[in-house]
């Protein structure tokens, strides 16, 4: 059984529908990295040091599914 899920996809394509469909029969959590990146979703964002222990703490963990599309500029 697969443990770790990441999904991408363009804005508004239905990436949060489906990780919390696959969240809920799975019973993994779903995180969305809108939340990891920012404080206030679309307006303040984390610096770079505290938004990268909170994806660590999520990656580290044994299983989930994180959904969202972010680069490094």
């Amino acid at each position: 059984m697969l443990n770790k899920i990441y999904i991408i996809g363009g804005g508004r394509s239905g990436k949060s529908f489906l990780a919390g469909q696959i969240s809920e029969k799975t019973r993994i959590a779903h995180y969305d990295l809108d939340k990891v990146v920012f404080i206030e979703i679309g307006k303040t964002e984390r610096d770079e040091q505290n938004r990268n222990k909170e994806l660590d703490k999520i990656l580290l963990s044994d299983r989930w599914v994180i959904e969202g599309a972010y680069a490094e500029e």
